[in-house]
């Protein structure tokens, strides 16, 4: 078997052919993705301080893969999506329920009710 590009991977693994390994999916979807308190953590753990956490799906917290982290584990499928929103000017900064930071697209700014 040869080293193959990601597109090459993901053709072979919808044809079931096999190949030197697997595609890598992580966020290419909403349910392929990792929750944003989830992403901070693994952040944290690879001591990775740079970048942001943006929250692409509001409603699922799932955020935006960065290309660190797509270089790093070397993912092989990504969301059309990362397309839009690409100035920091399209993000606004928040607080998640664990307290880390995050961002959220300009458009989605929920207000917190007197009874939470």
């Amino acid at each position: 078997m040869i080293n193959m590009i990601s597109r090459n991977y993901v053709l072979s693994a919808i044809k079931h052919l096999e190949t030197d390994r697997i595609p890598v999916d992580l966020g290419s979807t909403p349910s392929s993705g990792i929750s944003a308190i989830a992403y901070n953590n693994l952040k944290k753990y690879l001591a990775i301080r740079s970048g942001s956490t943006r929250v692409y799906d509001v409603v699922q917290q799932v955020v935006q893969i960065e290309d660190c982290m797509i270089e790093l584990f070397g993912i092989d499928v990504l969301d059309i999506g990362r397309a839009y929103n690409i100035m920091n000017t399209d993000w606004h900064e928040v607080t998640l329920s664990d307290g880390s930071r995050a961002e959220y697209p300009v458009w989605f700014k929920p207000v917190e009710q007197p009874d939470g």
